[in-house]
């Protein structure tokens, strides 16, 4: 009968085991491969070793207000050179962190000096050359806009009056939603008072940034800075 059918269903539906498919898998049960994270380790040590031998000469260099674009720009520039960043007690453990560890004389003293944001370049590029670009070239030396967290390098005040004449009056809304006084007169946007948006010394809000980007104020500046220099002539501080 149909009633019997269906009671017969309803039964044998219970008893059906759950797909795989259909588990939820927590990813905090996840883990990286530990031997695939020390290959990769491996095998940056064994790069800066083999660049040690290929080149005649290693710098050590910090970034400030670090940007992906104008650092590739130096990368492209240097492309005879060979660069590594971003893995400094890797970079540490390759050029040895103690004097039984060092892999040449006098790299134990380098490694001391990656802290921060630091890296190395390669290079068989005089030193001259070398000292000339990092020191004057505009490459190095790029005007950013401010990210959050930035401490301000000066005093921005706007007075009232008109302002952002590049954007719609549509755009007043979200303007005023940073926190400026603004209305829209006359078809224009305005501020309604004089309103202080950093001062100097000051750790820059997301706001802050949004507002000093729309202004189209660049506070902050990339720049790489040489530390130190070694060759087989030894080490040279650079600062």
């Amino acid at each position: 009968s149909t009633q019997s059918t269906w009671g017969f269903f309803r039964a044998s539906s219970r008893k059906m085991p759950k797909s795989a498919r259909q588990r939820v898998v927590s990813l905090t049960k996840c883990r990286a491969d530990p031997t695939a994270a020390r290959d990769r380790k491996q095998t940056l040590v064994n790069r800066i070793r083999s660049a040690v031998e290929d080149f005649s000469s290693l710098y050590v260099f910090e970034i400030r207000n670090s940007r992906n674009k104008p650092m590739k720009q130096i990368r492209s520039t240097w492309s005879d050179s060979r660069f590594f960043m971003g893995k400094n007690k890797v970079m540490m453990l390759a050029l040895g962190r103690t004097e039984a560890e060092e892999y040449r004389d006098g790299l134990c003293a380098i490694s001391k000096m990656l802290v921060g944001n630091t890296g190395l370049l390669f290079t068989d590029r005089p030193k001259e050359e070398v000292m000339r670009y990092f020191q004057s070239d505009p490459e190095c030396r790029v005007p950013e806009f401010a990210k959050s967290g930035f401490r301000c390098t000066r005093d921005v005040i706007l007075h009232e009056g008109p302002i952002l004449a590049n954007f719609p009056t549509s755009a007043e809304p979200m303007i005023r939603g940073l926190g400026l006084p603004t209305a829209v007169r006359d078809g224009k946007i305005v501020v309604v008072k004089e309103h202080v948006v950093c001062r100097e010394g000051d750790v820059l809000t997301p706001d802050q940034c949004k507002i000093l980007k729309h202004l189209g104020l660049e506070l902050s500046v990339f720049s790489v800075e040489l530390v130190a220099r070694w060759s087989a002539d030894g080490i040279e501080r650079l600062r």
